[in-house]
């Protein structure tokens, strides 16, 4: 009986320990990722012309959406082979944090190309953070149901909607709803063994 109750404790400390470092790990990378897109963002920009920071952030697009869509249920099973709930949203989560600084950053660079124009509060140089914020708003209004924006009081920033910007907004919903939300379907739904 003792063997089986420190089996179970054994087997439940280590899927804690697994689902707890699995989503630091993914969240950790895509941390690496998004400061990346953001120091290629500042790196390309004191180059002078806006254009080599819009090429790199649209590049950083492509080629985060093509790493995204090649996580699978495989790299977040468990040794019993379960997929795990916590790497699972450290993938979603992760997926949207990155897609969030894309998307500001792709429209800081047409701001500062003169493409789009925004209103925001305070200084100009503010207004990239103001965009993370504003797309982080959004990708929080999204989720079905919960109403968070409106149940804490949240106001976007910066306001998205209209035009350019919009036909943005629409492109990251998008984003967010045909690959983040399907890869965290895809994730956590069942597989048929597991019915």
């Amino acid at each position: 009986m003792i063997r089986v109750i420190l089996a179970w404790v054994w087997q439940a400390a280590r899927n804690l320990g697994l689902n707890v470092f699995g989503f630091l790990l993914i969240f950790g990378f895509a941390g690496v990722l998004s400061v990346g897109v953001r120091a290629g963002l500042d790196k390309t920009l004191a180059w002078g012309p806006v254009w080599p920071a819009l090429v790199f952030t649209l590049a950083a697009g492509a080629g985060w959406g093509t790493l995204f869509g090649l996580v699978t249920k495989e790299w977040i099973r468990n040794p019993d082979r379960k997929v795990l709930p916590g790497p699972a949203v450290g993938v979603v989560l992760a997926g949207a944090a990155v897609w969030i600084y894309i998307f500001a950053a792709i429209s800081y660079a047409l701001a500062r190309q003169g493409a789009l124009q925004y209103d925001a509060p305070g200084k100009p140089e503010d207004l990239l953070y103001k965009l993370t914020d504003a797309y982080a708003w959004y990708f929080v209004d999204l989720w079905p149901g919960l109403n968070v924006t409106s149940a804490i009081g949240w106001k976007s920033p910066v306001d998205l909607q209209g035009g350019l910007r919009g036909a943005l907004l629409v492109l990251f919903r998008a984003a967010v709803i045909f690959q983040v939300f399907a890869k965290g379907h895809a994730l956590l739904k069942r597989d048929e063994d597991e019915r």
